[in-house]
């Protein structure tokens, strides 16, 4: 890696730590981290509601906490309602606000923080 001006930058959030020798690097990477999520959430259908602990504990693995369908984002709901005959967990997706998935994007991109730090010899 060679240095410019004895600087690296670096990108750390979103479980990712990264050292780069430009700053462009650094931020298309960044880049393309968030386009690796994006496509993550990508999905053909919303999957099913899980009425139970049952299916939670089995199917839950496959429901991240958004998703996006044909051009409509859905986050993940949890619930669990209880009375005396017994008590129920359950999961569904709802669809998301333009405002919601906004403030749900920029808090995930507000993580990745890019840094230059100078190297002294």
């Amino acid at each position: 890696m060679e240095l410019k001006n004895n600087t690296v930058w670096i990108i750390n959030g979103n479980d990712c730590f990264s050292i780069f020798s430009s700053k462009e690097y650094a931020e298309d990477y960044k880049k393309s981290l968030i386009e690796i999520w994006e496509k993550s959430m990508v999905r053909d259908t919303i999957p099913p509601q899980l009425n139970n602990l049952d299916e939670i504990e089995k199917y839950g693995k496959d429901y991240p906490e958004v998703i996006f369908v044909n051009n409509n984002h859905y986050s993940l709901v949890k619930g669990y309602t209880g009375n005396a005959k017994g008590s129920t967990s359950y999961w569904y997706y709802e669809l998301m606000s333009n405002k919601e998935w906004d403030g749900y994007y920029q808090d995930f991109v507000s993580e990745f923080i890019v840094e230059d730090y100078v190297i002294l010899k």
